[in-house]
């Protein structure tokens, strides 16, 4: 059977939707914005509100911490993080790791 009633289902049903409509909200003004409100929208609102926030857009949402209005969707970030060096990981001395270095140090398998 199924676990509570139609009612309690729609009512639960209502509760989230209210939640969600409000899930974002403004520091300074107390607009909200639904949940999926994503940054460039956000961004939007600061700089129509608050063009003197701009340059710290985080004071009004705290999701526009490292916002980059230039790049919106992070992806000159990613880029740079992919070309960026990788730092290899050295072995430490006395590591042993792998089931070859086992044995040649002198254990045997079963």
């Amino acid at each position: 059977m199924g676990k509570g009633s139609n009612v309690q289902k729609t009512q639960a049903a209502s509760d989230k939707a209210k939640k969600d409509a409000t899930a974002k909200k403004c520091t300074i003004c107390m607009q909200t914005f639904v949940v999926n409100s994503r940054p460039p929208l956000l961004y939007q609102h600061v700089t129509a509100k608050y063009p003197d926030l701009i340059d710290n857009p985080a004071q009004c949402f705290t999701e526009l911490v490292r916002y980059d209005p230039n790049d919106p969707k992070g992806e000159k970030a990613a880029a740079a993080a992919k070309a960026a060096p990788k730092k290899k990981s050295k072995a430490k001395k006395g590591n042993i790791d792998d089931l070859d270095t086992l044995l040649d140090v002198g254990l045997k398998k079963k």
